[in-house]
């Protein structure tokens, strides 16, 4: 057997770190958090969150979702 579809992707994404929405973030943490910051455009005028998300990232003090990986990257 070799994994395939969601199987393969779970196997892979550590190594890519890929984030999945309910095993690595849900919808307490936010895209800062979960390593997704490049992703905000701050510079957009006005958008949902936009000013805890500011906050937050000036306060530079959340938390954050890192790959833990070995040495030899195995």
């Amino acid at each position: 057997m070799r994994p395939c579809g969601l199987g393969a992707l779970r196997t892979l994404r550590l190594e890519k770190k890929y984030v999945l929405f309910g095993l690595d973030a849900n919808d307490t943490t936010t895209p800062l958090e979960a390593g997704l910051g490049w992703t905000i455009k701050f510079d957009k005028p006005g958008f949902i969150g936009k000013d805890a998300l500011t906050k937050q990232r000036a306060a530079n003090d959340y938390r954050r979702l890192v790959l833990i990986s070995s040495a030899n990257g195995v």
